[in-house]
């Protein structure tokens, strides 16, 4: 690396990559670019160091013995590379309707350690439920947009509506936007918890006291994230 005449020190790399350099993320995606080659029984979804491994099966023995026999291809594939599997961090989930309550004594392990079975998990910022009922994605919104409200709520009389707007746009609308084309398909019972702090925060920009301001007024979209 040289800056401004001055040159950094070399360091060879035998294997893998260097981290926190501009090129590591480039040079990790084709280091491993070739586990699509792998041949698994399940779709293998590859996001940066994320493995995410999907399966469709009726049965659920014979789909812990698919995720087991993957498990151990894609173990060996990154022993190879010198990596290590974190199996701490890694986790299984079943997914079924809400009737259906699905249980089994098989267990999935990795060098003699278990993979833990849940039944929410949160990939790539996206609490995913056993049931796909994206409650608790919603109340993961909720949680972050409550205290957005209350200090936009404290700060009312000292900003201008276009700051007002701002904070608006990028701490809350944000959340709303982000993914809604996947979780936006819930109940709309589980949708009117957004929509109540949609108004809260929309009295606040139109400094209402009781109803929050015409939607296409405030120039805002009307929050349906089902039709996004």
């Amino acid at each position: 690396m040289s800056y401004h005449g001055l040159l950094s020190n070399s360091l060879e790399t035998k294997i893998g990559v260097p981290q926190g350099s501009v090129l590591g993320p480039v040079l990790f995606a084709i280091y491993i670019n070739d586990i699509d080659y792998l041949e698994l029984r399940g779709k293998n979804v590859l996001y940066a160091d994320d493995i995410c491994l999907v399966y469709t099966c009726s049965n659920v023995d014979a789909l812990i013995s698919d995720m087991q026999s993957d498990l151990i291809v894609v173990n060996q594939y990154i022993s190879a590379k010198k990596f290590l599997i974190n199996v701490g961090k890694s986790k299984h989930i079943i997914f079924s309707s809400i009737q259906r309550h699905i249980t089994t004594n098989q267990v999935i392990s990795l060098n003699g350690q278990p993979i833990e079975r849940v039944q929410t998990y949160r990939y790539l910022g996206l609490n995913i439920d056993c049931h796909l009922n994206w409650q608790s994605h919603v109340e993961l919104i909720v949680q972050k947009i409550n205290p957005i409200v209350r200090i936009l709520y404290r700060l009312r009389d000292d900003v201008t509506v276009k700051t007002c707007m701002l904070i608006y746009y990028s701490l809350i609308e944000s959340h709303f936007n982000y993914m809604a084309n996947i979780w936006g398909t819930c109940a709309q019972n589980v949708i009117n918890k957004l929509e109540v702090l949609q108004n809260r925060a929309l009295k606040i920009y139109g400094n209402c006291q009781h109803s929050p301001p015409p939607l296409n007024y405030m120039k805002l979209p009307t929050f349906y994230p089902s039709n996004c």
